[in-house]
């Protein structure tokens, strides 16, 4: 458990998906696939509404100064390194990753700000759902990826 003030996990989550529209964004103009581009442009596309939402939900009144005990490590808070990787299998197992741990990061969220807003929580929740499926459609095009090679 990590006590932190939500305004700052929410800081950091935004802080960690404009890093991840970056990756994204470079990702989709890198690679020679035009499936894996696609989807790695839509991503990122969906990062921008992601980190709007988070900017809106940060300014809930009471978010910035309320403490909640997260069920989180808060290295997973950060962004991680910049892709310098050359395969579309190593894209895609960097968004698999990103993606699966801004799902627990989302649903924690949700749980910390259900006492100040049922709303805010839902929209967590929902946005954390999204994180969850963008995690499948890469890992899904991870399989194909590796269907092929073998």
């Amino acid at each position: 458990m990590t006590r932190m003030l939500l305004g700052e996990a929410l800081g950091a989550a935004s802080a960690r998906n404009a890093a991840l529209v970056s990756t994204y964004k470079y990702g989709a103009q890198s690679l020679l696939s035009r499936p894996i581009t696609s989807l790695a442009q839509s991503m990122a596309d969906q990062r921008k509404d992601l980190g709007k939402a988070l900017a809106l939900l940060a300014a809930i009144p009471g978010v910035r100064d309320t403490y909640a005990e997260l069920d989180l490590d808060p290295e997973r808070l950060e962004a991680p390194p910049p892709w310098a990787a050359v395969s579309i299998c190593d894209f895609l197992a960097l968004v698999q990753d990103a993606e699966t741990v801004d799902y627990e990061i989302l649903a924690c969220l949700a749980g910390a700000i259900l006492p100040l807003s049922a709303e805010a929580a839902e929209q967590l929740a929902s946005l954390s759902e999204q994180s969850r499926k963008r995690a499948s459609w890469a890992q899904d095009h991870l399989d194909l990826q590796r269907i092929c090679t073998d």
